[in-house]
């Protein structure tokens, strides 16, 4: 079945130029997504202060709700 599709496709020559476009361009982005991610570090803190979070908490706990 799938030969028969391709051979379908392949069938017309302007659709065989945008099938090998397009996977050229999948195969470029997968590329660059590959590179990307190889790239992309998250680097977290050993502790967390959690003294400046309950500061945050507090001043939240005060605030004046914009829609009062």
């Amino acid at each position: 079945m799938a030969k028969a599709l391709m051979g379908h496709l392949v069938s017309d020559p302007q659709l065989a130029v945008q099938v090998v476009a397009l996977r050229a361009r999948v195969a470029a982005l997968e590329a660059e997504l590959a590179q990307l991610r190889a790239q992309a570090t998250v680097e977290l803190p050993d502790s967390l202060e959690l003294r400046d979070f309950d500061n945050e908490l507090a001043d939240l706990g005060r605030a004046t709700p914009a829609l009062a």
